[in-house]
């Protein structure tokens, strides 16, 4: 069955520098590759997990955002982590 889903996604490998603050409180920093982005996610790839919940801030070349992991699964010695962006308070939907 093919992927179905509604936004398109660009795949893309980018070198980018992810920062979040771990379940004990410690700010942490490392050097992944973005893979694929969209307006709504990203997916990362790094060589250590980020807890799922966890808020993160991505900096690339051509732009900075932030968001909740959603997911991750291990991929031999690295981690595969899915990201949902936190949308811009212009860009939601009124309440």
């Amino acid at each position: 069955m093919g992927d179905q889903r509604l936004v398109h996604r660009t795949n893309i490998m980018a070198r980018a520098e992810v920062a979040w603050v771990d379940s004990s409180g410690n700010e942490r920093m490392l050097v992944g590759m973005l893979e694929e982005t969209s307006p709504h996610g990203a997916c990362l790839r790094v060589n250590e997990p980020i807890a799922v919940g966890s808020k993160i801030a991505v900096k690339w070349r051509r732009e900075e955002f932030s968001g909740i992991v959603r997911h991750y699964k291990r991929q031999n010695s690295e981690y595969i982590v899915g990201i949902q962006r936190e949308m811009a308070a212009s860009a939601r939907r009124p309440s």
